[in-house]
């Protein structure tokens, strides 16, 4: 389990919302699964995730901690006293659940969520949505207490429109509607769009088996900006699998890749032996800026990305990192918790 402050993935964490909060332009399905799961769960909501209304509903539930705050709405709406449970101390999403959902028994693909969330809405008998929500296992497990922009990676097929621009669809197999071919198919990692940038040209600069992604500046910025309960493994599986989308084989693994390049390094850092804060923030502009951006609206957001480094290698704000550990980060961070800074 790496450090808690590594799983701290945002600086600036808003409120937790108010469990009447909703996904903008829900039209009213996800009350409805909302009202199913409350009428069909135990009065603990031990079975929660063994439960598609209840599974669904967590899914398209808005403010800062999604499930958990689905939880506390279902907990209400059954009249139970005292707290709602936490998501994190509740069964893991059960196998039996996933293999009625998936056509495969091993994956949720969109298609199938799409299906199952509309499958779940035939019991309550609508309404159905026109757009929709997102993804899986660790999602309801662990997004209440990991930022993770990426628990998801999230595909969408895109029609072009007579603008020309680009315009996301999804259709229910089991709903008689009609739906356009899909033409492309993307994979989304992040909410960020620069962290979304950072992947894409990680993908498209790494070698084909991403067996040295810590040679290109975009992966190693990309790594550090990516969700999850691991980032650093969960970039390298990411980029893997958007390079290899047919492989049965397994994607590397941070602790069995090159170290960090040391030439890649001293391009970054100013003396040659650390990275300091400023340095990392001119690294990811300039990278972004030799790809067209976007940017961040400020330095904040790429700060916090720098101080997860700065905190897994136990060094306190205003410190540069030397680079041996800063290529333990890239190596050990997935796999070893970080140390305890000492700060004043």
């Amino acid at each position: 389990m790496i450090a808690a402050t590594i799983l701290a993935l945002s600086l600036t964490l808003s409120a937790f919302a108010a469990p009447s909060k909703r996904q903008s332009g829900d039209n009213g399905s996800c009350q409805a699964l909302q009202t199913e799961c409350a009428a069909t769960v135990k009065s603990d909501l031990s079975n929660a995730w063994d439960l598609k209304a209840c599974v669904f509903g967590a899914s398209c539930f808005g403010g800062q901690h999604p499930v958990d705050g689905f939880l506390a709405a279902v907990y209400a709406d059954r009249g139970e006293g005292g707290a709602a449970p936490k998501s994190v101390n509740l069964p893991r999403v059960t196998s039996s659940l996933l293999s009625s959902i998936s056509t495969d028994g091993k994956t949720v693909s969109q298609q199938n969520f799409i299906d199952g969330y509309y499958s779940s809405l035939d019991a309550t008998g609508g309404p159905y949505p026109t757009n929709h929500c997102r993804n899986f296992a660790d999602y309801y497990q662990y997004s209440s207490s990991v930022d993770s922009s990426s628990c998801s990676a999230v595909t969408a097929s895109a029609t072009a429109t007579a603008s020309g621009s680009a315009t996301i669809t999804a259709t229910p197999t089991s709903v008689r509607t009609s739906s356009a071919p899909a033409a492309t198919s993307t994979t989304v990692v992040s909410s960020d769009a620069t962290c979304q940038k950072m992947f894409t040209t990680c993908v498209a600069q790494v070698d084909l088996n991403v067996q040295n992604p810590w040679g290109v500046e975009a992966c190693i910025l990309g790594a550090t900006c990516f969700g999850g309960q691991r980032p650093v493994d969960g970039f390298l599986s990411a980029v893997y699998s958007a390079k290899n989308p047919t492989s049965i084989v397994a994607a590397p693994t941070s602790i069995n890749e090159p170290r960090l390049s040391t030439t890649l390094f001293a391009g970054i850092s100013t003396d040659g032996k650390t990275w300091t804060q400023q340095n990392f923030i001119d690294a990811y502009y300039g990278t972004l800026s030799s790809v067209g951006g976007p940017f961040p609206p400020n330095s904040d957001l790429v700060v916090s990305y720098f101080n997860r480094v700065l905190e897994w290698t136990a060094f306190c704000p205003g410190q540069g990192i030397p680079y041996m550990n800063v290529a333990d980060y890239f190596q050990y961070s997935a796999t070893v918790q970080g140390g305890d800074a000492q700060c004043n």
